[in-house]
């Protein structure tokens, strides 16, 4: 270490002793009665994985890192480019860290890594090692990691599906909500290994600011949130980042020990990580053309890392302090303005800087703060979800607090949804509104758990997507309940590979309203088909549940004794409750309102042997109809589409069908079926209109009965290939508009509106595309003909690599029908489509 730099860090501490006594800093972010700056008692081994960013830093005479930690009893070892099994040493950017402590080889690695003794960068340090393993674990990634691309809020995926695994930064997956999905999965390993500390040094900045936002979201994230709830002290994160950007006034003056600036330090007795000082990029640039931090800013980060690897240090061994901890919330809901009593433990005598959090929005009006005892008001802009208690211990557990909506204008309800092993579940929103709107979702469980709710803010005619895995964790069986102060829409797109053989996705609209009664038309126990029913029951009180199947084979067949109990969901599996091998329709019928859909997954055989293998899902009718219209529909090869007409009363009744061809295609197909009292009819659509049509349907009848369109495929178009099944119930009228949520014309999916005119005079409608990448899109036109269909191609319609709402409005003409059917290539392999009838308006 030179004299200079020594005599700067002797002046550092006596000034914050100086600064301390005199009460001239600013008021700390942490202080925790346990933590300590005093070096270890006795030399720690500790290891630093980095490449030359890293290496410059432990250098005498450039970061003096080595040394310093030298002298603060450390035993330093590194790793370069080149060290390691498989040279897995050239490998240390975001993604790469899952190879390191989570992928197949990760133990090989671990264990040479925690045996290394040797120098591959030159510092100075002690002359002998103090004998067993690595005992702290430091490791970093170089500057092009800020490269972050995406948004902050985009949602975190499951480790399992993470494209950014094994990837280097210059990947297209290097996002920030798939590196913070790479850290989350670290903990999995850390929490296995309280034996070891480890130290996650930031990425250092860039000089570009293209990125630079992200950075800062993603390193705010590291510091601040993303140990929250982790029970151990062996992790300890250092804001590298932070530290360089903000200077003296040029790259080669440092801020060190400035009041001002930004900072991530020992100062006045605790941790202080201040971001309000400086930029977002480098401000110790080697040169305009060199993002490594040069010698000052690398002297700077010493001086401010070395008392909080001690403080680190010294919190692992000792096991840390203890956090706070929430034992009850009271009330459980409140508007802004209503007192919130909190009541636990290890709060802290007096508030300081510790405080309280209703998701990200701080409290900043208290009543009363003691050890065991809360009382705040809720604040403006407070949001559903986590409340938690920060202190300079750390971060209590959370607990879920509801922000009461001043009015409800719409509601959605969804009684499917699960976030096992290979199932992917997302909520699809559409704010039409111009203004802004939340969305207050609560999810509801079937093992007991309780209710939890979350916020979710709209930006006015625009559209967002929620991953639900990450909302409510891995393994739950959950329904949604959505309500929202503007007039808010809501789709449910879930992808799967079931019981690891049948891979697919499915998507329903989510419904209105409860009932006590619900019907399917649809419904197969036979070979190859797995047809469940998935019950939600939202109010107070338990219901009981009679299923009536209305087969083919044997007309009806009621099961009762059945019940879910409230504010829970239950599923249920067809096939066992009714047998094998019935052609079924269902009507449920419930003591208590409640929400049902029925989810199928299958190997489809169908007219040829096919195997197409997929899932299909659709939400009930809460009544049956006199009429019902079908826009999509197609007899081409690769397609096998069906109806199944289910009349659910207790007389014979006739279907009336005309169904309307694509575009020279022929002249309208009209044709009459008889359906039994309290049974079903299934057609073959190729049998009714022959080969190679594309076909809208209109079905009517003068008494109640309700039919559904399934379709069987193996979808080709362009060099997109997808097999598998999607099935709507029919759209009960014309409309003049029409609404869908989902959408997305992004790699591997293709997106498709039909759109369905029977009436007698042209339609000239304008469809416009509310993009979460672009906002609302200039609104496209097109003219529907006379008792035909029309079909749009969305990914050329609007354009690629968009997720989007739509909605599809009459100019002049009659009212149509719209559907949406999309087909996928998902993630890491799993094919299929899905499709709907948009919701109608006018």
């Amino acid at each position: 270490m030179t004299k200079k730099f020594l005599a700067a860090l002797v002046i550092a501490f006596v000034s914050l002793l100086i600064a301390s006594a005199t009460g001239l800093v600013a008021q700390p972010a942490f202080v925790t009665a346990a933590d300590s700056i005093s070096p270890p008692a006795s030399p720690a081994r500790l290891i630093f994985i980095h490449h030359s960013t890293g290496e410059n830093w432990l250098a005498d005479g450039d970061g003096n890192l080595g040394i310093s930690m030298r002298d603060n009893n450390y035993f330093v070892s590194d790793t370069n480019y080149g060290w390691g099994p498989d040279g897995i040493g050239d490998s240390t950017d975001i993604g790469n860290w899952w190879e390191w402590f989570r992928g197949p080889s990760g133990s090989t690695y671990l264990a040479a890594l925690y045996a290394e003794d040797g120098q591959n960068s030159s510092y100075s340090r002690m002359g002998s090692s103090p004998g067993g393993e690595n005992e702290v674990i430091m490791f970093k990634s170089c500057f092009p990691n800020s490269d972050l691309k995406g948004s902050p809020s985009d949602p975190v995926p499951a480790i399992g599906s993470n494209p950014l695994r094994g990837q280097s930064c210059g990947s297209a997956y290097h996002t920030v909500a798939n590196a913070k999905g790479i850290y989350i999965d670290l903990l999995e390993y850390f929490r296995t290994r309280p034996d070891k500390l480890f130290i996650v040094i930031a990425a250092p900045p860039l000089q570009a600011g293209t990125h630079a936002g992200n950075a800062r979201a993603f390193n705010n994230w590291l510091v601040d949130d993303w140990l929250d709830g982790y029970p151990y002290s062996n992790v300890f994160v250092f804001d590298f980042y932070n530290v360089l950007t903000s200077n003296g006034g040029s790259s080669s003056a440092s801020d060190f020990n400035w009041e001002s600036g930004n900072h991530h330090r020992w100062l006045g007795g605790a941790i202080q990580h201040k971001t309000d000082g400086g930029g977002n990029t480098l401000a110790y640039p080697t040169d305009p053309g060199n993002d490594h931090p040069n010698s000052v800013g690398n002297q700077k980060a010493t001086g401010e890392f070395l008392p909080l690897l001690n403080v680190a240090y010294n919190r692992f061994k000792s096991g840390g302090a203890a956090s706070p901890h929430i034992d009850s919330v009271s009330p459980a809901s409140g508007a802004v303005g209503t007192e919130v009593t909190i009541e636990g433990s290890n709060f802290g005598s007096s508030r300081g800087s510790s405080h309280v959090s209703f998701e990200s929005i701080q409290a900043s009006q208290y009543n009363e703060w003691s050890d065991m005892r809360i009382r705040c008001l809720v604040p403006a802009g407070a949001l559903s979800g986590n409340l938690k208690v920060t202190t300079g211990d750390g971060a209590s557990n959370e607990v879920n607090f509801v922000v009461s909506l001043a009015s409800v204008a719409s509601r959605f309800y969804f009684a499917e949804g699960y976030t096992g092993d290979n199932f992917e579940e997302w909520l699809c929103l559409l704010n039409r509104e111009d203004h802004s709107a939340i969305a207050q979702i609560t999810y509801l469980f079937s093992d007991g758990s309780p209710p939890l709710t979350r916020d979710y803010p709209l930006a006015g005619s625009s559209r967002v997507t929620v991953n639900v895995n990450r909302a409510v964790g891995a393994g739950k069986e959950v329904s949604v309940k959505l309500e929202s102060d503007g007039m808010v829409l809501a789709e449910r797109p879930m992808y799967f590979n079931y019981n690891e053989i049948w891979d697919g996705g499915h998507d329903v609209m989510g419904a209105f309203e409860p009932s006590n009664r619900w019907y399917f038309a649809e419904g197969y126990t036979g070979e190859g088909f797995d047809e469940w029913i998935c019950v939600l029951n939202p109010g107070s009180a338990d219901a009981g549940l009679t299923f009536r199947f209305q087969t083919q084979e044997e007309g009806e067949l009621l099961k009762d004794g059945y019940n879910v109990p409230a504010n829970s969901r239950r599923t249920f599996k067809a096939n066992d409750i009714l047998g094998s091998n019935y052609q079924t329709s269902l009507a449920v019928e419930s003591s208590q309102p409640v929400v049902v859909e029925r989810p199928m997954y299958f190997d489809y055989l169908g007219r040829g042997n096919r195997h197409w293998e997929g899932g299909h899902c659709v939400m009930g009718a809460t009544a049956a109809s006199h009429r019902y219209y079908f826009a999509e529909g197609t007899t081409r090869s690769g397609f096998e589409s069906w109806i199944t007409l289910q009349n659910p009363g207790l007389d014979a009744i006739t279907v009336n069908a005309v169904y309307q061809l694509g575009p020279g295609q022929g002249d309208p197909v009209e044709a009459s079926y008889e359906v039994a009292p309290a049974s079903r009819n299934t057609l073959f659509l190729a049998g009714e209109v022959g080969s190679n049509k594309d076909v809208s349907v209109y079905l009517s009848s003068s008494e109640d009965f309700l039919a559904e369109r399934p379709m069987y495929f193996n979808y080709r178009y362009g060099s997109l290939n997808a097999q598998g099944g999607h099935c709507v119930i029919g759209g009960a009228g014309v409309s003049g508009e029409w609404l869908m949520a989902e959408g997305y014309t992004g790699g591997g999916f293709n997106q498709w509106l039909c759109l369905q005119n029977p009436g007698e005079d042209e339609a000239i409608v304008e469809i416009i595309y509310y993009t979460q990448e672009a906002g609302a899109l200039p609104a496209r036109s097109l003219v529907v003909p006379a008792k035909t269909r029309a079909t749009v191609m969305v990914n050329n319609n609007a354009g690629a690599d968009y997720q989007l709402s739509t909605v599809v409005r009459v100019i002049s003409g009659p009212g149509i029908v719209v559907e949406r059917p999309m087909y996928f290539n998902y993630g890491s392999g799993w094919d299929g489509g899905h499709d709907i009838v948009a919701m109608r308006t006018i």
